[in-house]
């Protein structure tokens, strides 16, 4: 199975709360030649679109032609138009890692090239300004890939619908929470261990009062009067009182 990539132009945000995860876009572009030298011819996709009607299948969706892995969402709709081969399609982003990767880089404009994968069941060969073109009259389409590398440069990203409003807000919780819980994390490691805990020194006790040596006098600042010594003046006093009231013997 040959495969055909293209590059996306157009880009328009949809809102949808019923069609979330869906995308709609120009995979194959009908006249003009691409990097591989093919040109589509114009009703190439018919026959094998009424074949995936007539099995009642959907054609899936993979991610960059990786047919060993479950698919990342299916076509939904797909038509031959004037332009080319336009696809309606709905990625799994509810239950499936790599489906909401690539829906959020589609939405984001991270993402820009689309590929199919086909067989050339009917075909010719001509020679346009001295170069060797395919055109491609029947092809067989097996799959559709968002990829990172695209040949041809005028498909179009025509609409993505977004998430649902509640299931956006419930996607920026977990990605903080998973933010704080690194941190933590991050946090915890960091920790060193505590060191031992140490007795705290022991206060001095006050040193206690010399007593003056011998011959020395304490200075007090604020001295107090003596009480012995107005004792003695009082007693002096009376004393001379009596000595002057003292009667006197006649000889």
């Amino acid at each position: 199975m040959e495969r055909k990539s293209f590059s996306l132009g157009e880009f328009k945000a949809l809102s949808g709360k019923d069609d979330a995860g869906t995308f709609e876009a120009l995979v194959g572009v009908f006249g003009n030649v691409d990097a591989g030298g093919d040109r589509i011819q114009r009703g190439a996709f018919k026959r094998s679109l009424s074949e995936w009607s007539e099995k009642g299948r959907s054609i899936p969706v993979l991610w960059s032609h990786d047919a060993e892995s479950v698919p990342i969402g299916v076509i939904t709709k797909a038509a031959e138009s004037i332009d080319g081969l336009r696809v309606k399609a709905r990625l799994f982003i509810e239950g499936h890692d790599r489906a909401r990767e690539v829906y959020e880089a589609m939405k984001g404009g991270a993402l820009h090239e689309f590929s199919f994968g086909y067989a050339a069941r009917d075909f010719k060969n001509v020679i346009e300004n001295g170069k060797k073109v395919r055109v491609l009259k029947d092809i067989h389409l097996g799959e559709i890939s968002p990829v990172f590398a695209g040949m041809n440069p005028e498909t179009h990203l025509l609409g993505i619908k977004s998430l649902p409003k509640e299931l956006e807000d419930l996607e920026a919780e977990r990605e903080m929470l998973d933010r704080k819980i690194a941190e933590l994390k991050a946090a915890a490691d960091a920790v060193t261990e505590l060191p031992e805990e140490t007795t705290p020194p022991e206060e001095a006790e006050p040193e206690a009062e010399q007593p003056a040596a011998e011959g020395e006098q304490e200075h007090d600042d604020n001295p107090e009067p003596n009480p012995a010594e107005e004792a003695g003046e009082e007693a002096t006093a009376r004393i001379r009182a009596l000595q002057v009231a003292k009667p006197q013997h006649l000889e």
